[in-house]
């Protein structure tokens, strides 16, 4: 595409209409990263919270950049005119995919998975955006943030399309809303999984979270599924009913919701769960995934994948949608998509158990916030043999919401029989005053506890601890593979340090 065609499609004026080779130069990229540039590429200066785009001109051009877009101001333009530069240099490809959104506090990573697996296991090429892993379908790779820039975000999609894929599963941070990375993006579904306390050094208040996060909802063509069980998401429902958005109420307690799901069972070993769809049976659920927490994220992506395989087989009003050629199966989309929920397997990191060579019971899981460290708590809790100890490992990161910090203390405190408090990713903050801050609301409940801020001495201390009827939880990091210390990250995979620990205990072969 010419930058002349570009810059008009997208309603941005500038100096020139010049048809000289080197003022409308043929662009073949956008990018934001000088250091991602390639050679045609139209290097766009967004100014970010650390660095601004406008100090890295050179390197783009040396790199190859074809055209450098900055405003006559001065000032660096809009992460949402990134957005929208990008998806005209792309055609548009969230207009033609089946764009899942997925947002709320926790959740997003396994909701998302587990609707990706349903649709791919229903015949629905279906690419996947989110924490752990980007999945195009032409390539895989370890995510960077949750929601990525624009300019990558409408590659990966423009990918997936031509991968042949008709739908793509994504989680939408709260960040990226806020920032405007998916600033006029268009969802055909979306869902909203909860709210609660994180991200309060960004976002100031939980107001000012929730409206972020509300925004993606504007965006949705067709039907939110809202977990009504929560009290942001109840009143979610509420406004955007009342706005006149389509909306449907999901819920595990209240029967009149528009989904409901009877718990029938849920322990260690998974869940079952009878659903209802408007008040009347629809089918029968189960879940591998253990913790009452997972029956939500199983419910939403039962209720979601559903709509959006009945859209994509043409049997529904699919605004925003062209109609797919998706065979619909014998049994129905809701049975279906039942039967691959129950062979589904959860998200890398989350409530991940760590096969090891001395057997003993430990447990990886993403718990960041308070919320979701007391949800695996009391997931783990089941799986302690009698007699035996819940041991909790975890910390907060630094130089992000400290009111979070005693509030998992408490949470550890109050649900595990002893905690050792550590390192998450510190980065440039004290880690002293960070466990100091855990510490506060770990005292309050009189919870058994040490600290030992070094992570790879405090995961031996707890396996050390680790008798044949007890269970480790590691939270906090999950998938990650980094640790980040001051400004440098540095290797660091709790599921590979458990085995590593174990097998020095076991020391070499013949001893």
């Amino acid at each position: 595409m010419k930058l002349q065609e570009l810059l008009h499609e997208t309603g941005i004026k500038c100096g020139g209409t010049t048809e000289n080779r080197e003022e409308n130069p043929q662009i073949g990229g956008i990018c934001c990263d000088s250091r991602r540039v390639e050679q045609g590429d139209l290097f766009v200066c967004i100014r970010g919270s650390l660095d601004d785009g406008s100090r890295h001109i050179a390197e783009a051009q040396k790199r190859g950049a074809a055209a450098v877009l900055v405003s006559a101001d001065g000032l660096p333009p809009t992460t949402a005119l990134l957005s929208r530069l990008s998806a005209c240099f792309y055609r548009h490809p969230d207009q033609r995919l089946c764009l899942i959104g997925v947002t709320g506090t926790n959740g997003k990573t396994t909701t998302t998975g587990l609707i990706h697996q349903v649709l791919a296991g229903l015949g629905a090429g279906c690419g996947l955006l989110g924490t752990v892993v980007y999945d195009t379908g032409l390539r895989r790779s370890e995510a960077g943030r949750t929601t990525p820039p624009p300019d990558q975000l409408y590659r990966m999609l423009s990918e997936m399309e031509q991968a042949e894929n008709v739908a793509c599963a994504m989680e939408v941070s709260s960040h990226g809303l806020a920032l405007g990375r998916v600033a006029g993006m268009a969802f055909a579904w979306g869902a909203f999984t909860n709210l609660t306390e994180d991200h309060l050094d960004f976002h100031k208040t939980m107001e000012a979270y929730y409206q972020a996060k509300k925004k993606m909802f504007y965006q949705v063509t067709n039907t939110s599924f809202i977990n009504i069980d929560d009290p942001w998401g109840r009143r979610l429902y509420r406004e955007l009913q009342s706005e006149g958005y389509s909306c449907c109420s999901v819920s595990l307690n209240d029967s009149t919701a528009d989904i409901f799901g009877q718990v029938e069972e849920a322990g260690a070993a998974g869940s079952r769960m009878q659903l209802y769809r408007s008040g009347r049976p629809a089918t029968e659920l189960s879940l591998l995934l253990p913790g009452s927490f997972n029956c939500y994220n199983g419910l939403l992506a039962w209720a979601v994948s559903t709509a959006a395989c009945e859209a994509l087989a043409g049997s529904a009003s699919s605004t925003g949608i062209e109609k797919r050629a998706l065979r619909r199966p014998r049994e129905g989309f809701d049975i279906a998509a039942a039967r691959l929920l129950a062979q589904a397997s959860g998200a890398a990191g989350r409530f991940q158990p760590v096969e090891n060579p001395r057997g003993k019971l430990v447990i990886v899981d993403y718990a960041h916030t308070p919320d979701a460290l007391e949800n695996v708590l009391r997931a783990a809790r089941p799986l302690v043999k009698p007699g035996g100890r819940l041991i909790c490992v975890f910390g907060c990161g630094g130089d992000r919401d400290a009111n979070k910090r005693p509030l998992m203390g408490a949470a550890a405190g109050q649900l595990a029989d002893y905690s050792i408090i550590t390192s998450d990713n510190p980065r440039t903050e004290p880690q002293e005053r960070i466990a100091s801050q855990i510490e506060e609301g770990m005292c309050q409940c009189c919870g058994a506890y040490e600290i030992e801020s070094d992570r790879r001495r405090a995961i031996a201390r707890a396996l050390a601890l680790c008798g044949p009827c007890d269970a480790v939880l590691i939270a906090g990091k999950g998938h990650e593979t980094t640790q980040t210390i001051g400004r440098k990250k540095y290797p660091f995979d709790d599921r590979q340090v458990v085995q590593e620990l174990l097998k020095e205990a076991d020391g070499p072969p013949g001893d």
